[in-house]
């Protein structure tokens, strides 16, 4: 695993009280050192003392925006149909902007695996998805982004037909009906639950765990 960024770990310092009194302890290993457990292109995940839940901090301003909206569809206990949001959504149960920066945001998220095991099988097809809003939002004309646009709406209808996707599909659709899509659901981004949540989540659920824009 590559080391906590310079960044991530210099926010960490400087306001390590307010984020423990906050989010809970963070787990420490038997040099007393803060346990990192992930870290991604704009990110840092570390352990908390409660093990259902895992603390991140990120720079993509798009991700913190997002994940709030995300979980305040959640506490709304939003529903498509028969399918509630949380079936298809990474459990959030706290995003706050840390003091004096316009960018950088702690949360913390319901902790999953990354291993998709069955579910592999629509890899691929995410990664599409995730790519054709990429070209969405980088086209540079209305037309290129408007065609990038149907594509990833045809994707996301084909992984919706397969066993494996069905749930997740009709979740990232119904928030896309609302609005605003979540456009980062590439294999990096999905996972598994694996315990039950405080809204029904239930193990064994395919879940998009990062909500940041796909740029």
């Amino acid at each position: 695993m590559a080391a906590c960024p310079a960044w991530a770990r210099t926010l960490l310092q400087r306001h390590f009280g307010a984020i423990e009194a906050r989010v809970g302890q963070l787990r420490r290993n038997s040099k007393n050192q803060v346990i990192l457990i992930g870290v991604g292109t704009f990110g840092a995940v570390f352990a908390l003392q409660d093990l259902s839940r895992v603390f991140k901090i990120t720079r993509d301003n798009s991700e913190g925006v997002l994940g709030n909206y995300v979980k305040d569809l959640q506490d709304a206990r939003t529903r498509f149909g028969r399918t509630s949001i949380i079936d298809g959504t990474a459990r959030m149960y706290d995003v706050f902007r840390f003091p004096g920066s316009t960018e950088h945001f702690g949360m913390v998220r319901e902790r999953v695996d990354c291993n998709l095991g069955p579910f592999g099988l629509l890899a691929p097809l995410a990664d599409q998805y995730a790519e054709a809003w990429n070209g969405a939002c980088l086209g540079r004309t209305k037309a290129i982004r408007a065609e990038q646009e149907q594509e990833a709406r045809k994707l996301l209808q084909i992984m919706g037909r397969m066993p494996q996707g069905a749930v997740l599909c009709r979740v990232l659709e119904g928030v896309w009906d609302l609005g605003v899509p979540l456009m980062d659901a590439h294999r990096g981004n999905l996972c598994v639950r694996t315990q039950p949540t405080d809204l029904g989540g239930r193990p064994g659920q395919l879940v998009l765990m990062d909500y940041g824009a796909s740029l």
